[in-house]
């Protein structure tokens, strides 16, 4: 119950950044399935370079708690 909640919010703040994205970039209207759309790459996008940090942080002998900004600029490169 506690994961559907979760989703439901990370759905909705992914939303609103793509929207906030398109407002900054000129475009003023958007229907609903695109930002639907948009915000589940964007959640994807942010998942995978997530796993990508934890993995490559532990893979050099430290715990992914403590990664730096080195370690989230190379996932965002390997990701992309």
């Amino acid at each position: 119950m506690q994961e559907a909640r979760d989703e439901v919010y990370s759905h909705l703040i992914a939303r609103r950044a793509v929207a906030r994205a398109a407002l900054h970039l000129g475009s003023d209207s958007m229907t609903s399935e695109s930002l639907d759309s948009l915000a589940a790459c964007l959640i994807a996008y942010l998942e995978r370079v997530g796993k990508t940090l934890a993995i490559s942080t532990e893979a050099s002998g430290r715990s992914s708690a403590h990664c730096n900004v080195l370690d989230a600029v190379r996932a965002v490169e390997l990701c992309t």
